[in-house]
């Protein structure tokens, strides 16, 4: 789940991510809806990552990191009214750059359990209703992800 301030839009999705090292690159996918008096606005941001662990510990059983992320793709929302008479899209380009920390856990021989959280900024996409913000897909933005991890 990724956050976007100063409007507070959410967006939840997958993400696939590769560690060589200290080197990360990862494909995120976030999508999320917002409802505005005149309509709704569903965001979308699909973008690549390369990340470094700037700082990391390791034991036999865990992990903890920290590290800048940057981030390039594309932003994109669509937007109706209540009413269905009107639609509009917009599509932008999508850059952010963050600091993550993460904590990694192995529960089974290959299997580990994360979690992760972001901070940071970014430049993308907002969508306007009646000339006020509908929906945002940059700025500030704060982060977090769950989930397990496969290792070779």
């Amino acid at each position: 789940m990724r956050v976007y301030f100063p409007d507070a839009t959410a967006l939840l999705g997958p993400r696939a991510s590769l560690r060589f090292h200290r080197f990360r690159l990862g494909l995120d996918a976030l999508a999320g809806r917002r409802a505005d008096p005149l309509g709704e606005v569903w965001l979308v941001a699909v973008a690549g990552s390369v990340g470094l662990d700037a700082w990391a510990y390791t034991e036999a059983a865990w992990r903890l990191r920290i590290g800048p992320r940057a981030s390039a793709g594309m932003a994109m929302a669509s937007a109706d009214d209540w009413g269905g008479s009107k639609t509009a899209s917009a599509r932008e380009t999508y850059f952010d750059a963050a600091l993550e920390a993460g904590a990694e856990a192995r529960i089974a021989a290959r299997w580990a359990a994360f979690l992760d959280v972001e901070m940071g900024g970014a430049r993308g996409l907002a969508v306007e209703a009646d000339q006020r913000a509908a929906g945002t897909v940059g700025g500030w933005l704060f982060g977090g992800r769950l989930g397990f991890s496969g290792m070779p």
